[in-house]
C-alpha cells in the first residue's frame, strides 16, 4: 500500500513538473514576442522621427541657400553699380589728363625745337672730332705695336746671339784650359824623362862600384821617382778638381739663366690665364701677338735646354737632372703644339676649343715649370754634383795611394 502511494506521488510530481516546464516555455515565448513588438514599434517611431528631422534640416538649408543667393545678388548688383560709376569717373579723368598733357607737350615741343637743333649740331661736331681722334689713336697704336714687335724681335735675336757667343767663349775657354793642362803634363813628363836619363847615366857610371853603394843608389833613385810620380798625380788631381769646379760654375750659371727665363715665361703665361677669349678685333690682334711671343719664348727655351743638356753631359753622373731635362723638352714640344692650336682656335673664333687648348697648354707648362724647379733644387742641393766630383776624386786618389804604397 505504501508502495502504491509512493508510485502515485512520483507520477503526480512528474506531471506537475512537466506542466510547469510547458507553462514556463509558453510564458517565455509570449514575453519574447511582446519584446519584439515593442522594439519594432520603437524602431519605427525612431525612423519616422529621424526622417522628419532630416526633412526639417533640408528645408532649413534650402531656405538659407535661397536667402544667401538673394543677398549675393544684391551685393553684386551694388558692386556693379559702383564699378560702373568708378569706371566712368576714371575715363573722364583720363580724358581730361590727356588733354592737359597734350597742351603741355605742345608747349614743350614749341620751346625745345630750337634747343634740339643747336644740340644736334654740337653733337655732330663732337662725333666728328671723336672719329678723327679714334683714327689717329688707332694709327698710333698700330705704329707702336709694330715698334714693340720689332724691339722684341731684336731682343730675341740679341739673346740668341748672346747665347751663341757665350757658348763659343765657353768652348774657347775649355779648350784653352785643356791646352794648358796638356802643356803642364808634357812639361812634367819631359822633366821626369830628363831625371830618369840622368839616373840611367848615374847607374851606368857606378856599375863597377861596390854592390852596397849600387843598392843604395838604386833605392834613392826609386824613392825620388816615386815622389815625383806622386807629385805629378797630385797635380793632376788638382787640375781635375779645378776642371770639375769650372764645369759646375758654368752649369750653375746656365741654371740661373734657365730660372730667369722660366720666371719671364711664367709672367707671360699668367697674362694668358687672366685674359679670357678676345671678342673685339683689337683684342684678338693683341692676343695673337702675345701668343706668338710666348711661342718664340718656348722655342728659345727648347734651344736653351739643348745647351744645358750638353753642359750636364760634360759633368756626367747627373741622372736625375738628365731625366728632368728630358721631361722639360717633352713638355716644351707639347706646349708648342698647344700654342699652335690656340692660334688656330683664335683665327676660327672657336671659344670652347680655345678654353680646352688653353687648359692643355697650362697643364703642360706646369709640368715644365715643376721640372725646372726640380733642376734648380738639384743644383742647390748639389747631391748629384758632389757624387760626380767624389767619383772623379776617387779616380785620382787610387793611383796616388798605390804610388805611396809602392814607395
Amino acid at each position: 500500500m505504501a508502495g502504491f502511494f509512493s508510485s502515485a506521488a512520483g507520477r503526480v510530481a512528474d506531471l506537475f513538473s512537466s506542466e510547469t516546464g510547458n507553462l514556463q516555455t509558453q510564458l517565455n515565448r509570449e514575453t519574447q514576442n511582446e519584446h519584439s513588438k515593442i522594439v519594432a514599434e520603437k524602431n519605427k517611431r525612431l525612423s519616422e522621427f529621424k526622417k522628419s528631422q532630416l526633412e526639417k534640416q533640408q528645408q532649413k538649408i534650402e531656405d538659407l541657400q535661397i536667402q544667401r543667393k538673394r543677398e549675393m545678388d544684391l551685393v553684386q548688383a551694388k558692386a556693379r553699380r559702383g564699378i560702373i560709376e568708378i569706371t566712368e569717373k576714371i575715363e573722364s579723368d583720363e580724358a581730361k589728363l590727356k588733354e592737359d598733357n597734350k597742351i603741355e607737350m605742345n608747349k614743350i615741343d614749341a620751346n625745345n625745337l630750337e634747343k634740339l637743333g643747336k644740340l644736334e649740331a654740337v653733337m655732330t661736331q663732337k662725333i666728328k672730332e671723336i672719329d678723327d681722334n679714334y683714327g689717329r689713336l688707332k694709327k698710333d697704336l698700330k705704329t707702336r705695336e709694330e715698334e714693340l714687335l720689332n724691339v722684341r724681335q731684336e731682343q730675341r735675336n740679341q739673346q740668341i746671339a748672346d747665347i751663341k757667343e757665350i757658348e763659343a767663349l765657353y768652348e774657347k775657354l775649355s779648350q784653352s784650359r785643356v791646352d794648358v793642362r796638356d802643356k803642364q803634363f808634357l812639361e812634367i813628363l819631359s822633366a821626369t824623362k830628363e831625371n830618369y836619363e840622368d839616373e840611367y847615366k848615374m847607374e851606368k857610371c857606378i856599375n863597377d862600384e861596390d854592390n852596397k853603394n849600387f843598392q843604395l843608389k838604386v833605392q834613392q833613385n826609386n824613392h825620388l821617382g816615386a815622389r815625383r810620380i806622386a807629385q805629378m798625380e797630385m797635380l793632376l788631381m788638382e787640375q781635375v778638381k779645378k776642371l770639375e769646379s769650372d764645369q759646375k760654375d758654368r752649369l750653375k750659371m746656365e741654371i740661373i739663366r734657365l730660372y730667369s727665363l722660366k720666371h719671364t715665361m711664367q709672367e707671360a703665361i699668367n697674362s694668358i690665364i687672366m685674359t679670357g677669349f678676345p671678342t673685339k678685333k683689337n683684342e684678338k690682334i693683341k692676343a695673337q701677338k702675345h701668343l706668338e711671343s710666348v711661342l718664340a719664348q718656348i722655342y728659345g727655351l727648347s734651344a736653351y735646354m739643348i745647351v744645358l743638356e750638353r753642359k750636364v753631359a760634360e759633368i756626367g753622373d747627373l741622372d736625375e737632372m738628365k731625366r728632368q731635362i728630358v721631361t722639360v723638352k717633352q713638355g716644351i714640344t707639347k706646349s708648342g703644339m698647344a700654342i699652335a692650336t690656340l692660334l688656330k682656335n683664335l683665327k676660327k673664333r672657336e671659344e670652347e676649343h680655345w678654353r680646352t687648348s688653353g687648359q692643355l697648354f697650362i697643364q703642360e707648362m706646369t709640368i715644365v715649370f715643376e721640372s725646372i724647379n726640380t733642376i734648380t733644387m738639384i743644383d742647390s742641393g748639389k747631391r748629384d754634383m758632389n757624387k760626380a766630383l767624389q767619383l772623379n776624386i776617387q779616380k785620382v786618389e787610387i793611383p796616388r795611394q798605390e804610388a805611396i804604397a809602392q814607395r
